[in-house]
């Protein structure tokens, strides 16, 4: 049974910044990887989900409760630490009253990978790619990460903008206190 008022919080609470949530949408190109460099908070377990909107698939042959994979677009999620390489679920589709194993999800649009304890102390980098060919040569893809720290954002001193001409200008600024990347983003009306 699906709890739709936690998942409002967990959108409401994510939107206004600030919570251990983090929800992402991607757009995964054909031959790339997206990765998010993560800290777990460690006093509760670490989830990160990936769903996807897969594109329409020639129908195998008529049976009831196939086991055939239909997915078009198979995306993969991982999660590495220091030593480990964490798969996502996956039932078996010729038992699919036995528990869930944790393994290479080929069947699903949806993956998840679930990590009981983890260490607050070590980086987690997560990994979104795809196996074969992408159809119409890309896919985008929802994630959500919870148990995490959120992402500080300390803005660059002295950031100052000057127009150079009709459609340039010159960006400078000083490195902030903790020395963090700066990321530009940019955009047109």
């Amino acid at each position: 049974l699906m709890n739709t008022s936690a998942a409002a919080a967990i959108i409401e609470e994510d939107f206004y910044g600030g919570s251990d949530f983090l929800i992402h949408q991607a757009t995964l190109y054909q031959g790339d990887t997206l990765f998010w460099q993560i800290q777990a908070k460690g006093d509760e377990p670490l989830w990160a989900t990936i769903v996807w909107t897969d594109p329409e698939a020639v129908p195998g042959v008529p049976a009831l409760n196939s086991r055939q994979p239909m997915l078009v677009n198979d995306l993969d999620l991982r999660v590495f630490s220091e030593n480990q390489h964490h798969l996502p679920w996956r039932l078996d589709p010729g038992n699919p009253s036995q528990a869930a194993t944790r393994g290479d999800n080929r069947m699903d649009n949806v993956e998840q990978v679930y990590i009981e304890n983890p260490d607050p102390d070590v980086s987690y980098t997560l990994i979104i790619r795809h196996k074969g060919l992408l159809a119409r040569g890309k896919q985008e893809v929802s994630l959500i990460i919870s148990g995490i720290v959120p992402p500080s954002v300390i803005p660059p001193l002295a950031f100052e903008a000057k127009t150079l001409s009709y459609d340039s200008i010159t960006l400078s600024w000083q490195p902030n206190p903790e020395n963090q990347p700066v990321i530009l983003l940019t955009g047109a009306n």
